[in-house]
């Protein structure tokens, strides 16, 4: 089993402009999973693009990144929510 790699802190930056990324529990009815299914080689640098996917997002308006994790082309997990407590 693969590592879940928290990226949280480096994406707080460019990825939490109207949230704190920190839900209510007792709100949250689904988690989002987003899986990079396209090929790239194994030298693709995966934090670079969910940090260029998120900027994207805030510029479209999102108030934050839309996705919990990501599953990058060689199969690493990347936390992209911080947990909530």
């Amino acid at each position: 089993m693969k590592q879940i790699i928290d990226i949280t802190a480096k994406l707080k930056k460019v990825a939490w402009k109207q949230s704190n990324g920190k839900l209510d529990l007792k709100k949250v009815n689904m988690l989002v999973v987003h899986h990079e299914a396209v090929y790239a080689p194994k030298a693709y640098n995966t934090l670079d693009r969910i940090v260029a996917d998120a900027k994207y997002q805030i510029a479209k308006g999102f108030g934050h990144y839309a996705y919990h994790y990501t599953i990058d082309n060689v199969g690493d997990i990347y936390l992209c929510v911080p947990k909530m407590r």
